[in-house]
């Protein structure tokens, strides 16, 4: 190397030193915008880990999916999870999302893969979205990548699943994000998203400890520009499933649920078999006061708050406290086997068809209704609540349940 030549690469090697960690994750970060957008075609195995942690009780849900885009129109997400499992499928064409929890699915003009990155809810109302998703078939990955980031920085480098990466923080209105860069792919293989304020919403200002609640999504066995394997764009509705126009629950984009409270007003008569097939009337529970609490497995708050649940039903159904729970669910036997494993002994009524839910009126969940012994709805709570709550609610409607 002449001495020129040794000059000029001592100034490059001083100036990519002297970048900030800032400019450095902007400079990944661009690399990584151009490598999803010059992608003709993608194929991942995703896992999206959702870790809650509210007033002691820890929760953990975890959904997988699999992922297949081919620009510019053509896209394939699925997942088998008993709540969240989803089969949406464009072919350029048609689009078809089918919804394993209601049986239904629907077909519509194919969607742009670009118009797809701006529904944020995920496609087409997906509960638990990739977070990604939007970066991998958008036109402009870095303006989705970097979309509410007011500061970023490189820090210290580590391996997932064996690859050596660049991990970069992001600061964000909603709290912070972290993501693994495989250095030789300039690809994300792991994002974290602290969304511990969102939680702490949640869990209201009674919380006896700091609530947190972290999102961990990876992305495995990526594949770009490769041929995919035919029919990979196709859908068949599986047996049963039902063609609808709209899903039965869900809601315009932009369009607010109405919570509404039944506190003061009779309670809705409703005729539900249990697990072991028992059959639980409103009617026949007169002159008890009665506890409702729906409630689904795959619900975070729900599960924190099924040992509150519990625990007044251990301690209160000897004062006339009748405790049930309601759940809509189609599984009995994995939910007879969750309540099994987390020592739940109260009976929980099938739901499966969402008669009592409708009645009730129920649009969020956990949702706590509490009837006293005229039958009135005495209180009617949704979203996590505090022991505390609970018992000075049970109060009001005649059970003497004091704090422990």
């Amino acid at each position: 190397m002449t001495k020129t030549g040794i000059i000029t690469f001592s100034l490059l090697l001083l100036a990519a030193t002297s970048l900030t960690a800032g400019e450095k994750a902007d400079a990944i970060l661009k690399e990584v915008a151009e490598t999803y957008r010059k992608a003709k075609t993608y194929r991942d195995q995703s896992e999206i880990v959702l870790e809650m942690s509210i007033q002691g009780m820890d929760n953990k849900v975890t959904v997988k999916y699999d992922i297949v885009v081919q620009k510019p129109d053509k896209i394939s997400i699925q997942s088998d999870s008993p709540f969240f499992g989803v089969n949406f499928v464009s072919d350029g064409e048609h689009t078809w999302n089918f919804k394993k929890k209601s049986g239904e699915y629907t077909k519509s003009d194919a969607i742009a893969l670009n118009e797809l990155a701006k529904e944020k809810s995920g496609p087409l109302g997906m509960m638990i979205k990739p977070i990604l998703l939007s970066a991998i078939v958008s036109d402009d990955p870095l303006v989705e990548i970097e979309e509410d980031v007011t500061s970023k920085k490189l820090i210290e480098p580590e391996d997932v699943d064996g690859q050596e990466c660049d991990v970069i923080e992001m600061e964000q209105s909603i709290g912070s994000v972290k993501v693994w860069v495989d250095k030789k792919r300039k690809l994300i293989v792991k994002l974290q998203m602290d969304m511990s304020k969102a939680a702490k919403e949640m869990a209201g200002d009674k919380a006896e400890s700091p609530p947190t609640m972290m999102v961990t999504e990876y992305h495995r066995d990526i594949e770009l520009d490769e041929k995919m394997p035919g029919g990979v764009f196709s859908f068949s509705p599986p047996p049963g499933a039902k063609l609808v126009d709209k899903f039965t629950s869900r809601k315009k984009s932009g369009e607010k649920r109405e919570r509404a409270n039944l506190a003061g007003k009779p309670a809705p008569a409703f005729s539900l078999t249990d697990l072991d097939g028992k059959e639980h009337t409103l009617k026949s529970l007169k002159g008890k006061v009665v506890l409702l609490d729906f409630w689904a497995t795959w619900c975070p708050p729900c599960r924190m708050e099924l040992p509150h649940v519990q625990k007044l039903h251990e301690e209160l159904a000897s004062q006339g406290l009748v405790v049930l729970g309601v759940n809509s669910e189609k599984d009995g036997a994995k939910l007879k086997k969750f309540l099994g494993n987390e020592k739940i002994t109260f009976p929980v009524l099938r739901d499966t068809e969402q008669a009592a839910s409708e009645a009730y009126k129920v649009t969020a969940i956990p949702r706590v209704i509490i009837i006293d012994r005229e039958g009135t709805i005495s209180s009617d709570f949704t979203g996590l609540r505090t022991d505390e709550e609970l018992r000075k609610a049970l109060a009001e409607a005649g059970i003497a349940a004091k704090k422990k």
